[in-house]
């Protein structure tokens, strides 16, 4: 999930605590846009040609 979807629910400093909690709360809204998983394939590919 983009972290600019999550970053409105998290309340004050951030935390592994705190972060956690607003990815869970964010999770539950059902207009909430996922980012798909990439393959191997596609991590090694991007690991060797790194953007610009």
């Amino acid at each position: 999930m983009p972290a600019k979807c999550v970053r409105p629910y998290s309340k004050r400093q951030k935390n592994d605590f705190r972060g956690t909690e607003a990815i869970a709360e964010a999770v539950q809204r059902p207009t909430m846009k996922f980012v798909a998983a990439k393959s191997f394939e596609q991590l090694d590919l991007e690991a060797l040609h790194p953007r610009a």
